[in-house]
């Protein structure tokens, strides 16, 4: 059976909410270091880093089928921004005019100028994504070529480079080093489509691969108990590190779709609701968790905040779907 077999996406919606629990922990951590004041839980929390290049896999892994499924750029390139830019107007416009005020710096900041110009993180996330989604057909075609590994070998080789050498790419690494990940979501979509189709017959495996999940639930580990992290940041930068979470990609996906089986349903419910609403939990916890810093309010309303950006999240989320229906009301 090959690697690319091994992904499976039943559980998404879960994995999603596992994926933004982790984050919001890794966002706790960053603003309260070291977490409840334990090395070993810093450590497990600053992984968690790694959820976005998780994320962005799913999505281009994702991405390549509904491309293929309708090569219509315009209606694809819609139904993305539909999906990202109006979540992000209605949670980032409340941040940004707490934050500057109806200034030009409102319109700068939220139009995503300030990541793209200066590296200024607060919007990244949802400007990268929408970057990605941009040049998607483009980048499904170099994936689905002959070389196509290595000109994904390629594009790591220069993002390393650019982003550790130029300053430019260096300010704004945190969505270059993330490409690799998107891009390496659509390639093993592409190569699973193609043994899927092909004429040779596709065997069920009927028991997880133990020394695969072994092997790379160990790498986790020792990266994560061990301060080899530290060391290899400090040796290679930080925005190369990002790039070797590509190795943690697959055993994140085998080791959760493992372990879910044995979650109570409770907990499962629990994952999948955050999970439905991932993008809106990332955007108001993030916002929040910079104006509880920025007032140098409590350290105990770090947590209080991660959890009311549930509730509030899901309240978003009702906000943006209803928000054409109450407008064609009223009209």
């Amino acid at each position: 059976m090959s690697l690319y077999e091994d992904i499976n996406l039943e559980h998404r919606p879960e994995l999603y909410g596992f994926l933004s629990l982790w984050l919001m922990v890794f966002h706790l951590d960053m603003f309260f270091k070291p977490l409840l004041g334990s090395v070993f839980l810093d450590r497990i929390a600053s992984l968690g880093d790694c959820c976005v290049d998780v994320f962005l896999f799913i999505s281009g892994y994702c991405i390549y089928y509904s491309w293929t499924k309708n090569p219509d750029y315009r209606t694809f390139l819609k139904k993305r921004v539909l999906r990202i830019l109006p979540t992000y107007l209605i949670i980032a416009i409340p941040f940004f005019l707490w934050q500057d005020h109806l200034s030009w710096n409102f319109l700068y900041d939220t139009s995503g100028a300030s990541f793209l110009i200066e590296g200024r993180l607060e919007a990244w996330f949802p400007i990268s994504i929408l970057g990605f989604y941009l040049i998607s057909p483009w980048l499904i075609r170099l994936v689905s070529g002959k070389n196509s590994i290595w000109i994904l070998l390629t594009l790591i080789a220069i993002i390393a480079i650019l982003t550790n050498y130029t300053h430019y790419f260096a300010k704004t690494g945190i969505m270059w080093t993330r490409l690799p990940a998107y891009a390496a979501g659509l390639y093993c979509a592409h190569k699973k489509g193609l043994m899927t189709t092909s004429n040779k017959p596709v065997k069920e495996r009927e028991h997880p691969d133990y020394i695969l999940l072994l092997l790379y639930g160990t790498l986790m580990i020792i990266i994560a108990i061990s301060p080899i992290r530290e060391r290899l940041s400090s040796l290679v930068g930080s925005n190369s590190l990002r790039l070797c979470f590509l190795i943690l990609i697959v055993p994140i996906l085998s080791l959760f779709n493992y372990g879910i089986s044995f979650t109570p349903k409770l907990f499962r419910s629990g994952l999948r609701f955050c999970g439905n609403v991932s993008l809106e939990i990332y955007l108001i916890h993030l916002f929040l968790l910079y104006v509880i810093s920025y007032y140098g309010l409590s350290v105990y309303l770090y947590p209080i905040a991660l959890l009311a950006s549930i509730p509030l999240a899901y309240l978003a989320r009702l906000l943006v779907q209803n928000a054409p229906r109450l407008a064609h009301h009223r009209a």
